[in-house]
């Protein structure tokens, strides 16, 4: 967190101050005024660094909102010129100073689940900054929720603002620190885009969750909204999914088939005390339990040394699996398993693509394979796919055609999943879990 200097305050109150009061109390910034203040605002670290000219107008236009009411109705003019303005002025010129003084500070970022059923309780907390909540869950009633909204001014936010197109009430919650939730491509929509990547992918490789094949639902009907909200309360965002992201969060749903619930009340069998969940809670509590040991993994920083790989490449994985064309997907597992794979000296130009191709091979077969003919399959393996790729970024192909394409494609998707759910088995190979890998 940083102060403002006085010429930045000074220009956020002269902005305030001269804005233009139009028909029906209708506050108007300065242009020139409004210019420079984004000019004077952005000139210091660490506001020039991470916001942009929009972010700090959309900051002045939610507070010029606050003003709406307080303003004689039949008064036009200058701000600074209504009666008895001064105190709310400044009131307003504190707020703004004190938000961009709190900088970097929390934000919570809701992606729908709507394949989930209920989880019978309002959350599972994965981790400290990943949890999936529900606002539907079966000990309280959406009226009861909006009337806690002192006490829960998140889940009633949501609950206020549901419509049809929004009708789930499974979201999965990310909070990040960032400096704005105003642009979808902001850094705080960025970081916890990132994060559900990580968080989709770790469900996938525990087998906590599975995607299920659904035809009934047209894409056009799928939710899609992105929600962030300031952790203060005083301003939220909605964002349209990608309809790619969107289709395939909505296929998500609990892997029963690996999912286990401990019963304390059930007689010992071969698995101890436990059976499958049935209920709606048991669900939840098997969630977490699953969940369990990759909290550490999804905790740790992106930029941690161990783990900057693996989950640059599990990102890369994500938007092959939510890009609706073939050829870029295709290409998007591919650069995941450079990512994984390679190293920043790696030169992947048309005259060395072989030496490349021929060094990710053999990274690729010694993670997978055990034994040496294992690694010379695994090595072939890689080689025919690569050949692929260099054929459609050299000739400028646009268009997977043939069959054998759609099964490269299939088979860079099944490579690099493996390859990421071996790097994170060796990072937890202390703790002995191990992740069953794609077939």
């Amino acid at each position: 967190m940083a102060d403002l200097d006085q010429y930045q305050k000074n220009a956020i109150q002269n902005c305030l101050a001269h804005c233009r009061i139009e028909q029906n109390a209708t506050l108007v910034p300065d242009a020139e005024q409004l210019t420079q203040l984004a000019k004077k605002i952005l000139a210091k670290s660490p506001w020039g660094g991470n916001l942009s000219n929009y972010d700090v107008w959309s900051l002045i236009f939610e507070q010029l909102n606050q003003l709406q009411g307080k303003i004689p109705i039949d008064y036009s003019g200058l701000l600074k010129d209504v009666p008895d303005i001064t105190e709310l002025l400044d009131e307003v010129t504190s707020n703004l100073v004190q938000h961009f003084e709190s900088l970097p500070r929390s934000f919570f970022v809701f992606f729908p689940l709507t394949g989930l059923p209920s989880i019978g309780t309002k959350e599972i907390a994965l981790t400290d900054d990943i949890g999936i909540i529900d606002t539907n869950f079966t000990d309280t009633n959406e009226e009861q929720l909006a009337a806690q909204s002192d006490n829960e001014p998140l889940l009633a936010t949501l609950l206020k603002r549901k419509t049809s197109s929004t009708s789930d009430n499974r979201y999965v919650r990310i909070k990040v620190r960032g400096y704005s939730c105003t642009q979808r491509e902001g850094d705080v929509i960025s970081l916890a885009s990132a994060q559900l990547k990580h968080f989709v992918f770790t469900s996938l490789v525990t087998s906590t969750f599975t995607q299920e094949s659904f035809t009934g639902l047209a894409r056009t009907e799928l939710p899609m909204l992105v929600s962030a909200t300031d952790s203060i309360g005083d301003s939220t965002h909605d964002y349209p999914i990608q309809s790619g992201l969107a289709f395939f969060l909505a296929r998500l749903q609990p892997n029963m088939q690996s999912l286990y619930f401990h019963d304390p009340q059930m007689k010992t069998t071969v698995l101890g005390a436990f059976r499958k969940p049935e209920l709606p809670i048991e669900i939840a509590e098997a969630i977490c339990t699953q969940f369990s040991s990759s909290q550490g993994f999804l905790s740790t920083p992106r930029d941690e040394p161990n783990n900057v790989r693996i989950k640059a490449a599990i990102e890369w994985w994500v938007d092959g699996m939510t890009n609706e064309n073939q050829t870029i997907s295709f290409l998007q597992f591919c650069i995941g398993l450079e990512a994984l794979l390679g190293e920043s000296s790696d030169n992947l130009g048309r005259n060395s693509d072989r030496g490349v191709t021929e060094r990710l091979s053999d990274r690729y077969a010694y993670l997978l394979g055990n034994t040496q003919s294992e690694r010379e399959s695994l090595r072939k393996e890689f080689r025919t796919v690569y050949i692929r790729r260099g054929q459609i970024v050299h000739q400028r192909e646009t268009h997977l055609r043939r069959s054998e394409d759609v099964k490269a494609r299939s088979k860079s998707q099944q490579m690099l999943f493996n390859a990421i759910a071996k790097e994170i088995n060796n990072l937890k190979k202390a703790q002995k879990i191990q992740y069953a890998t794609l077939t």
